[in-house]
């Protein structure tokens, strides 16, 4: 029987945890053949579901009805499909309506919506059956079957450096799967990677059939100009059960080239420092008045589309007439709608040199826009300060009142020496056997003997513990490593700085955990840090610094010296932390 896919409309309901959804076997059907209606009720919530009840099909009999349930596991959770199959004959001929249904999934109502079958007096005449899933070999990126295929696909294939691109990672699956699969995500060198939310398991049409369907979105930036290569992924399952023989299976997409195209010359203005996106920006004052030896906290917030933490830097005003320190500068980032986007905060705190009204001129940053190929430099507003004087013992320093002096102050009229009472001595005859010192020095040679031996014992029990040993010498080895960053920093040498730092970080997690991070991610190197008990947040700042160290090592930003000295101290106080943690 040849089957058309018709996907019927669905009421969702947000009180039960399932989806439901109706499709016929044709649009055509002669009034001496057979057609198939297909109810799917999906989620976990599936298992609570009544029998569908059927809108009245005045065209149609109902000669045959199949029930089926399957469960599922996917990456820890669990997924029932209830599928029901009601095999139809026509009655009469002409446009009849099927397809209506309502299902009770613990006291919410789904609700289907009918299609219109047309059927005629001839024998229709069916298209051939495709044995193959669509996208299964035959779009770039994907592998499988007809039961089971995966596919991987990205949104623009030749961006902007800089520019984001989605990559997802899509499961279409009609197995009965055993335990739980195994996702191994495509290598991605050459991009800075972040994480998208996670989308809910549901059930889509492909190629005439139902499939449970799992996605994964990636967004990824390429760090660097030319052809990028992403790797396969690849989906390890089992598939049988107890009274089944088990086969496990592994199927692998195909790899998908990027091509980056560079950020064009023309036009490129002179304090552009590589951010990439659509931006807008703001800076408010905390006071507009204040007095001399005040300070006051200047708030600038860039926010928009685009990768937050490759914004760097801004182009600041004369500070000229303050005393400014380091800003504070932390990031909100939004990944809503599946497109990177937030905000980053820098707070200035300065301090006025002089009494009067003083103007702060604006900030200004420079980007480029994907989307409209050009560069753009949006620009605070000016902020007016007015600055009354204060107190003059307040100095300069932040308001600790300093008192000059020019003389020496005396603190004693005289000097007391010590005087011993000679009353207080006296002459003890003593043996050398009673003197304690000799009862210490004649034990002491077998106290360091037996201290000898339990330190060969447990060095012994390190050499036999390959693991132990690296773990214990991981600190070691990471010192000779963050040296040679240091050097290369001096230097001038950003690659090789890069490259020090971040062998220094990952080998150093590597010789603590006793794994081989030869071929391990940036990400996968943060899930091993959460399962070895590391915080989520020290996690994230290590990939953060192996994903940056890897961005300079190509980019131009790599040659500014503030910024890698920032990423080397980053990376010695994650080091400091994961030496307690794990």
């Amino acid at each position: 029987m040849v089957w058309v896919g018709l996907l019927l409309t669905v009421q969702l309901a947000f009180a039960a945890d399932v989806t439901v959804n109706a499709m016929v076997s044709a649009e055509t059907v002669s009034l001496n053949d057979r057609m198939e209606l297909t109810i799917t009720i999906s989620g976990p919530d599936a298992r609570k579901a009544d029998a569908p009840k059927l809108d009245p099909m005045d065209g149609f009999h109902v000669v045959g009805t199949q029930q089926s349930t399957e469960y599922q596991f996917i990456n820890g959770r669990s997924s029932t499909i209830v599928t029901y199959v009601y095999v139809l004959t026509p009655r009469s001929l002409g446009k009849q309506s099927v397809g209506g249904a309502q299902v009770n999934v613990g006291g919410q109502v789904f609700t289907t919506q009918p299609k219109t079958v047309e059927v005629v007096a001839g024998a229709t005449t069916p298209a051939p059956r495709q044995q193959t899933a669509p996208d299964a070999g035959k779009v770039e990126g994907g592998s499988g079957n007809a039961d089971i295929f995966i596919r991987t696909t990205v949104d623009n294939r030749q961006p902007y450096v800089g520019e984001q691109i989605t990559l997802t990672f899509e499961l279409f699956n009609r197995l009965t799967l055993w335990g739980d699969t195994e996702y191994d995500p495509a290598s991605t060198t050459g991009f800075w990677a972040v994480d998208l939310p996670k989308i809910t398991p549901s059930t889509q049409v492909a190629n005439n059939r139902m499939y449970k369907y799992n996605a994964v979105k990636t967004a990824l930036f390429p760090t660097t100009a030319g052809e990028l290569t992403i790797g396969p992924a690849s989906l390890t399952y089992t598939t049988g059960g107890f009274f089944s023989p088990q086969e496990t299976r592994t199927i692998r997409t195909r790899s998908i080239t990027v091509r980056a195209k560079p950020l064009p010359e023309e036009g490129k203005p002179a304090g552009f420092s590589g951010a990439v996106g659509k931006f807008t920006m703001s800076a408010v004052a905390d006071k507009a008045s204040l007095s001399a030896g005040d300070v006051v906290k200047v708030t600038v917030t860039v926010s928009g589309e685009g990768n937050l933490d490759l914004l760097t830097e801004l182009t600041v005003p004369d500070f000229s007439s303050f005393r400014a320190y380091d800003p504070k500068v932390s990031s909100q980032v939004l990944n809503s709608g599946f497109t990177v986007s937030g905000a980053k905060i820098w707070e200035y705190v300065l301090m006025p040199k002089a009494a009067g009204t003083i103007t702060l001129q604006p900030f200004s940053l420079s980007f480029f826009n994907p989307k409209d190929a050009r560069y753009q430099t949006i620009r605070t507003e000016p902020i007016s300060l007015s600055v009354t004087p204060g107190d003059p013992a307040v100095s300069s320093s932040g308001g600790v009142v300093v008192e000059s002096r020019n003389t020496v102050e005396a603190v004693a009229s005289d000097i007391n020496f010590i005087k011993p009472d000679k009353t207080a001595l006296a002459s003890v005859d003593r043996r050398l056997y009673g003197n304690p010192l000799f009862a210490f020095f004649y034990l002491l040679p077998a106290g360091l003997f037996a201290a000898a031996l339990v330190i060969k014992r447990k060095r012994d029990a390190i050499e036999r513990n390959s693991g132990l040993k690296r773990r214990l010498n991981a600190w070691k080895k990471a010192q000779p490593r963050l040296e040679q960053a240091t050097r290369a920093e001096n230097a001038g040498n950003p690659a090789e700085f890069c490259g020090h730092l971040s062998e220094a970080l990952v080998r150093f997690i590597g010789d603590s955990l006793n794994l081989d991070t030869g071929a391990l991610t940036a990400a996968a190197i943060e899930d091993r840090l959460k399962n070895a008990g590391a915080s989520p947040e020290v996690a994230e700042r290590v990939r953060k610094a192996l994903e940056l160290c890897d961005f300079l090592r190509f980019s131009s930003t790599g040659a500014d010296p503030e910024l890698r000295r920032k990423l080397l101290a980053e990376t010695q106080d994650i080091l400091t932390i994961l030496r307690e943690t794990i």
